[in-house]
């Protein structure tokens, strides 16, 4: 990317700004976590609490490398509402994934998926999804949120 410098194509290159900025004269206050170094904005959420009826429940950590995984058939449903750059390995409970948070979308006419900020679980549609996908039964549950970066955790 140096190389490019002085280009129309290196425009964000070395510009830290977060998807929440102000300007106030010549100062600017970021507000962070930023992912926008001339790349999309990308937000981390979280899929866990997959719960099913009676002693069957879902292991997301149960054979994840297969294709027909409860992992793989949940990162495949979540692939279908916004394009995903990461996934973690899942634990038994769950795991995160990163998108891009611009893809994220209900797969609705308003193509609007809720809020992506930090804290957010406006993922209904998408949890729906997930649990139909995975074909536990009605009682199943599936819980995602919208984390935030920090130091080194991501909580």
């Amino acid at each position: 990317m140096p190389s490019l410098l002085g280009t129309t194509v290196a425009t964000n290159y070395l510009r830290v700004v977060g998807p929440d900025y102000s300007e106030s004269g010549q100062a600017r206050t970021y507000t962070g976590p930023f992912s926008t170094f001339g790349t999309r904005d990308l937000v981390f959420v979280k899929l866990t609490s997959v719960v099913a009826d009676g002693s069957t429940a879902v292991n997301f950590s149960t054979n994840y490398l297969n294709s027909n995984s409860d992992f793989a058939k949940a990162l495949r449903t979540i692939q279908n509402f916004g394009e995903v750059y990461y996934a973690t390995t899942p634990n038994a409970t769950g795991f995160t994934v990163i998108l891009s948070r611009d893809t994220v979308n209900a797969a609705d006419s308003g193509n609007t998926q809720g809020s992506t900020a930090a804290g957010s679980t406006a993922f209904g549609l998408m949890e729906a999804a997930i649990v139909s996908a995975l074909a536990y039964g009605g009682s199943a549950a599936a819980t995602m949120t919208a984390l935030t970066p920090t130091g080194v955790s991501i909580a």
